[in-house]
């Protein structure tokens, strides 16, 4: 059965994330190794000196380890404390998602992210890198962009198209919607575990 996931419609709005109003982009993943969010700050330092109006969200649980403390140093090192904002674990995601107009992962291994099924739900144009069974619900060109894991030149082209082209990022996002309600909705899910108890 496929994983899914369901939006809380009634959560409380909480969380306004900094930036400009349609140039946010969103990457929703607790800060661990395997999203890799190092490949996430090369490629904000590309796209800044093509878009610097354009700025990135990291949300997702801070575990105040090595690793959170190696990438907030980058940002400062970097010069992205004004383009990349780390907020930490937030109940509102879907607040947060909607806030967006790009969403993206940057996992080099992945099983089946649940922040891509909301991402879907939320009709969100995503790049992602191509791990895991991402590339079983992203068809590259076609619903979202998949790119190779580490390739911080390709994952910047990719959103650069979507930045610059909103009928791209509405068509991808309409796209990705239907292929998440086919196949990896709450009813969709269900019914096949029916047809499965069924048979």
């Amino acid at each position: 059965l496929a994983n899914f996931t369901t939006l809380n419609q009634h959560e409380q709005k909480a969380t306004f994330l900094k930036g400009i109003d349609g140039k946010r982009i969103l990457c929703l993943a607790n800060l661990r190794f395997q999203k890799n969010h190092f490949l996430l700050l090369e490629v904000a330092e590309q796209l800044k000196k093509s878009h610097p109006d354009w700025t990135f969200h990291l949300v997702g649980k801070d575990f105040n380890d090595d690793y959170s403390a190696k990438l907030k140093s980058e940002i400062n090192t970097k010069n992205l404390s004004e383009i990349v904002f780390v907020y930490g674990s937030k109940s509102d995601t879907q607040h947060c998602i909607n806030q967006s107009e790009i969403a993206i992962l940057t996992s080099q291994s992945e099983g089946l992210p649940v922040a891509l099924l909301e991402y879907g739900l939320s009709s969100k144009p995503v790049v992602s890198t191509e791990v895991g069974e991402i590339p079983l619900i992203i068809t590259n060109g076609v619903n979202g962009f998949v790119v190779p894991k580490f390739d911080a030149s390709i994952f910047c082209l990719s959103l650069i198209k979507l930045i610059e082209d909103e009928a791209l990022r509405i068509k991808f996002g309409q796209a990705l919607y239907k292929t998440i309600i086919s196949n990896n909705s709450e009813q969709a899910v269900i019914t096949n575990y029916i047809n499965w108890l069924q048979d």
